[in-house]
């Protein structure tokens, strides 16, 4: 379903994702995840912050399957090939070094201290981190997206069932590999090495993007959507259940990216967007949708600075979270719509089309 050539089911998976990422963030700005915290609180909190935090991941990966949805299943030439990196990768090369800038400057001021060169320089060149949270993801897309046009040309070349088996076997070693791993270390089993070479691949992040065309060709339309919707609860239930599991057994494991257990309902959720014919609200989702990379710039800028004043708060640690989650939002919305506001320059700071 189309309306002025916007995807509207994607625009709804656009701000279903930005709202994960804004939990995710924020539930660890409230349920500190580490050991001394999370020992130190009841069996429900645990629950309710490992489950914030299981929820709020799976909005990356929806970032990602949007990505390959829309930029995979394209014709690329030498042209085409030319004109996507001018206009998408360098682009974004230059807002992510707008934002670095930005980032550093507002890292100065609130924990007072002077501005580090030879850091900074690192950092524009990604040697270093710039020192926000959630900046990784930046550097990330600018690496995959370099290569997206060569990917798309192979995908139009080979037939689907071909691609069965090299995705398989990557996927097995990126999404099984983690989930075994931690569990062998939680059981109190010697470290393992993964040493299947996953270099063309782009690990989790890559998978992803394939996953979103696999998705466009309708690959998992055969799965009913009872057991995709029973997929979902039961990864998201058996991720609380094994992130509880680690710190209860000196091993603390906070769920990332490449774990099963996250790709699959990330996976499943996505299909599940897919097939929906009509999006009620759409004025408001997709202001959201439009706002959401952007969103995505501001929002560890604005949790900085109320995290503390939150946490202040003599209340329980459910209600600081919506607190903190509402005022995020409100503020990081009201920021990004008046950086888009100015002349010329505001969609361009943030990387809107």
């Amino acid at each position: 379903m189309r309306k002025n050539k916007r995807i509207l089911w994607i625009d709804l998976a656009r701000a279903t994702a930005i709202f994960m990422v804004v939990v995710c963030h924020v539930s660890t700005a409230i349920y500190e995840l580490s050991p001394s915290f999370i020992l130190s609180v009841g069996l429900g909190s645990q629950i309710t912050a490992f489950l914030l935090f299981t929820i709020g991941r799976l909005g990356v990966p929806l970032f990602l399957m949007i990505s390959g949805y829309l930029l995979l299943d394209r014709k690329y030439d030498d042209d085409s090939c030319k004109k996507f990196w001018q206009d998408r990768w360098f682009h974004l090369l230059m807002c992510v070094l707008i934002w670095w800038f930005i980032y550093a400057i507002f890292l100065c001021i609130v924990n007072n201290k002077s501005l580090d060169i030879w850091e900074f320089v690192q950092a524009l060149f990604f040697f270093k981190d710039i020192g926000v949270n959630s900046a990784w993801y930046m550097p990330m897309i600018l690496g995959l997206y370099i290569l997206i046009p060569f990917v798309a040309i192979l995908l139009k070349k080979i037939k689907l069932s071909t691609l069965k088996f090299p995705t398989l076997i990557f996927a097995f070693f990126t999404f099984v590999f983690p989930l075994v791993s931690t569990i062998n270390n939680i059981l109190g089993g010697r470290e393992m090495s993964l040493y299947f070479s996953l270099g063309f691949s782009g690990g989790a992040y890559g998978l992803l993007l394939i996953t979103g065309f696999l998705v466009k060709k309708g690959v998992f339309k055969i799965i009913k959507a009872p057991y995709l919707i029973i997929c979902i609860i039961v990864n998201i239930i058996l991720s609380v259940i094994l992130q509880i599991w680690s710190y209860h057994s000196d091993f603390p494991y906070n769920i990332w990216y490449d774990n099963m257990l996250i790709m699959l309902p990330a996976v499943c959720l996505f299909e599940l967007m897919s097939r929906i014919k009509t999006v009620k609200y759409y004025k408001a989702i997709n202001f959201v949708a439009r706002l959401s990379f952007a969103i995505y710039l501001v929002h560890y800028l604005v949790i900085k600075l109320f995290r503390e004043t939150i946490n202040s708060l003599a209340m329980p640690h459910t209600v600081r979270f919506v607190c903190l989650f509402v005022v995020v939002w409100i503020v990081s919305t009201i920021i990004t719509y008046l950086i888009y506001k100015i002349p010329k320059v505001g969609k361009y700071i943030l990387y809107m089309k």
